[in-house]
């Protein structure tokens, strides 16, 4: 089989968890169990070695290294586009690679007008009154993934209206 190309999994850890989050998102915005994307896998591709829920669980966490042939048929039975997806997953590995961290300020989230924000709006107007002398956080890498979840945006999304709320707030100060 010297024509078949290798299956090397993707190395880059931060890569692995953003291609991970991105899979994610999509089958959840489908309302898919992982188990149904496995029966869809198998479906569409029955030549495929057979995948389990718990493997795709891996993939999306970013523990198991997913290689780009299986990438593209998890893309192709999500009905994504696997370049964008990857393109998306470039930009966002840099943000998984370094645990990094976004400093906001709760005041200024407090004070956003904007719909997708909301639910951190009122999380941040409850920080603001419970602990009045904190004025920033940090949002952790978990704490964005959830956010993005309750807001319903996805994590490319989510800090870019953070980041229209910190400048529109230091704007009006």
């Amino acid at each position: 089989m010297p024509n078949e190309a290798p299956r090397r999994p993707i190395e880059n850890a931060g890569l692995a968890k953003a291609l991970g989050s991105l899979l994610r998102t999509r089958r959840e915005d489908l309302g898919w169990s992982r188990g149904t994307l496995v029966e869809k896998i198998a479906d569409m591709f029955p030549r495929t070695d057979e995948l389990h829920g718990q493997t795709i669980a891996t993939y999306e966490l970013g523990i198991r290294r997913i290689t780009l042939d299986r990438f593209v048929v998890i893309c192709t039975a999500l009905d994504l586009d696997s370049v964008e997806t990857l393109a998306r997953g470039l930009r966002l590995a840099d943000f998984f690679s370094s645990d990094s961290s976004i400093a906001i300020s709760l005041a200024a989230l407090a004070a956003s007008t904007d719909k997708k924000l909301r639910p951190l709006s009122q999380w941040a107007t409850v920080q603001l009154i419970s602990s009045p002398e904190t004025q920033m956080v940090e949002l952790t890498v978990e704490m964005i993934e959830s956010f993005a979840k309750i807001c319903a945006v996805d994590i490319e999304k989510l800090r870019s209206l953070l980041d229209a709320a910190m400048k529109s707030y230091a704007k009006r100060q």
